[in-house]
């Protein structure tokens, strides 16, 4: 479970910066007042009770803190569909505090002032619902790399991850319901991905292919949902280390929207892959995004999971 929320990290991150960081500068700020407007002097005198004071706020950040984070934690452990929640609630808390300390700089008697929560509202329904900043942001691109270990067959491990025709029936991605090689270029395949809220159409170009150490090609997706197409490339490379197989993951993707890039980024898509992967092998627990989208597309599919039976 450590590695999974390490996975997170960087919605802790941003959770710690865009809410944690200004609760804490309020509480500092408060204590600031109140030894202000009582006797300093006193707490001068007695360097104890100055120390005690210091430690009672620094316990009552850090418990502060740690309840921001609680709920989070909750979410990425034990619901990964809903992890999208953290980053639209902490760019919401964020922008709020954002925009009240911009207009109070200005005038806090205006009616802007007054009508700062609507405007932040406004703002935040315009982003969520209206992806307005994937409008006028540009797209952006994607890369990660990850590696882990497997004590499979080497044969094994190419037939599970490489999306061919003859190990469709293998494939880790159960989603993967068909795929045929182009009658006109050999190394063009088209693969059909059958998603729980859509099906996928993907032409894949092989790059590389050298069984059964590495294996590389270039893809591009089709507009699914009123979304624009993406494209990249994708490679899988296994070095066998006598006792376990050193698996390698490479993923680019060019010009991603920008709320897709942030939930490729803060998502880590290409580790929780990784760790699905390795829970898969060593029957631990599975909390990853990854596993949840094969539980439901394995749900969409009946009886054997052969290349016919997927396609049907």
């Amino acid at each position: 479970m450590s590695e999974l929320i390490y996975r997170q990290r960087r919605r802790f991150i941003l959770i710690a910066l865009l809410t944690c960081l200004p609760m804490t500068g309020m509480v500092i700020y408060s204590a600031y007042l109140s030894m202000r407007f009582a006797s300093f002097s006193y707490f001068l005198s007695e360097p104890g009770m100055l120390l005690w004071m210091y430690l009672f706020y620094a316990l009552m950040i850090s418990a502060m803190n740690a309840a921001i984070l609680f709920f989070p934690a909750l979410l990425i452990v034990f619901a990964p569909r809903w992890r999208g929640i953290i980053e639209g609630a902490t760019f919401g808390i964020g922008l709020a505090f954002l925009i009240a300390w911009i207009v109070d700089l200005f005038d806090q008697n205006s009616l802007i002032a007054q009508s700062r929560w609507l405007l932040t509202w406004v703002i935040f329904l315009a982003a969520m619902y209206f992806r307005v900043h994937d409008r006028i942001l540009p797209k952006l691109r994607y890369k990660a790399r990850v590696s882990y270990r497997s004590r499979k067959p080497i044969a094994q491990l190419w037939a599970e991850l490489v999306p061919i025709p003859e190990h469709t029936d293998q494939h880790w991605n159960v989603a993967l319901v068909d795929i045929t090689a182009d009658p006109d270029d050999p190394a063009k395949l088209h693969a059909v991905y059958d998603l729980p809220k859509c099906q996928l159409h993907q032409t894949m170009q092989i790059r590389q292919s050298n069984a059964p150490v590495r294996f590389a090609y270039r893809y591009e997706n089709a507009p699914i949902k009123n979304a624009h197409a993406t494209g990249g490339t994708y490679a899988v490379r296994i070095e066998d280390l006598d006792f376990t197989r050193k698996v390698t993951l490479e993923l680019i993707t060019d010009k991603l929207p920008f709320s897709q890039w942030m939930g490729h980024w803060f998502g880590d898509v290409l580790g929780d892959q990784a760790d699905y992967l390795v829970t898969q092998e060593t029957g631990k627990r599975d909390y990853t995004t990854t596993g949840a989208i094969m539980r439901k597309a394995a749900g969409r599919q009946t009886g054997s999971i052969s290349p016919s039976a997927r396609a049907a």
